[in-house]
């Protein structure tokens, strides 16, 4: 049994797969990383799982770099400096050359006062809808 946030591919270290290599679906929609491998399955902990963070930029007419933190059931959260300008639909994207789609903003929330703009994120793709997964090999 997989633990919320977490995925089990068919696919282990005989098949070349290793820690930290990228997990995506439908081409450049990044879900995740590898977090553990076995002979023939490879366990995948979701960019949205509780406790997990990342950097990325938030392409929202310009890339703005934020640190995405996961919030489980597929939701992450971000904050931006008040005044940033950010709608729905804006992507975060992991930085650097070849990147994908991490996160998708499905909301945000300026509450007054505050010098930061709450960003409510989504991952590119339901993990619960999904049938195929690619693993990503990563430069070691």
């Amino acid at each position: 049994m997989a633990p919320y946030d977490t995925l089990v591919v068919d696919a282990g270290s005989v098949h070349g797969v290793a820690v930290g290599d990228l997990v995506a679906a439908a081409g450049g929609a990044l879900l995740g990383s590898i977090s553990e491998v076995y002979t023939h399955t490879a366990r995948v902990v979701l960019f949205s799982a509780p406790g997990q963070s990342h950097h990325g930029l938030l392409l929202a007419g310009r890339d703005i770099p934020v640190s995405v933190e996961g919030q489980g059931g597929g939701s992450l959260h971000a904050q931006v400096p008040a005044g940033t300008a950010v709608a729905v639909g804006d992507t975060v994207v992991l930085p650097g050359i070849g990147t994908g789609v991490t996160s998708i903003v499905s909301a945000t929330e300026a509450r007054e006062g505050e010098s930061f703009v709450h960003i409510y994120l989504r991952l590119p793709a339901n993990p619960q809808e999904l049938r195929f997964v690619e693993v990503l090999k990563t430069q070691n």
